[in-house]
């Protein structure tokens, strides 16, 4: 799992996309049957399922194509004084200008990143501290590759990890 982790962290992407549907089903048929054979044992391996929330968080990131954030903070001018002559009235957003120019392919997300987002919200209520570490961080980083629609989703599953209903008395959170 390591192995397969690392060459999807240091592959170029483009290499992956083409045998991305190929592999995917496998990964994921290992994937469940390491969850099965956990939930038959009384001690469980943890670097397995922190191995295989990796794998899937970073199979995820090779379906999403990087992008760069609209939000992110932007260097502008340095000097106060010059910064407020050139510019007497609020500047519009810079959000609002990149939204017009976005791409129209930016809707379409993969039926293969619902699995992963699936395993990924599992591992956020895993019993061990390092499973949700790196669930927490595959979580993060394929929800800001994501649109907008698809991310607000994310987050309001995420949010409802925390309700009462959820709560099976674990105390992990």
């Amino acid at each position: 799992m390591l192995c397969l982790s690392y060459i999807c962290k240091f592959t170029p992407r483009d290499k992956h996309i083409v045998l991305m549907g190929e592999y995917f089903g496998h990964v994921m048929h290992v994937i469940d049957a390491i969850r099965a054979q956990d939930a038959a044992m009384v001690v469980s391996s943890t670097v397995h399922r922190k191995l295989s929330t990796k794998l899937l968080q970073r199979m995820g990131l090779l379906y999403l194509p990087p992008k760069v954030m609209t939000w992110r903070y932007a260097r502008g001018v340095r000097s106060l004084a010059a910064n407020l002559a050139a510019a007497p009235h609020p500047v519009a957003d810079a959000s609002a200008a990149n939204d017009k120019t976005s791409n129209p392919f930016e809707n379409d997300v993969p039926a293969e990143l619902e699995q992963v987002v699936d395993v990924l919200l599992c591992g956020l209520k895993d019993r061990d501290t390092v499973v949700r570490w790196s669930a927490a961080k595959g979580v993060g980083r394929v929800t800001s590759r994501l649109p907008f629609e698809f991310a607000d989703d994310i987050v309001h599953a995420v949010l409802e990890l925390f309700s009462a209903n959820e709560s099976d008395g674990s105390g992990n959170y």
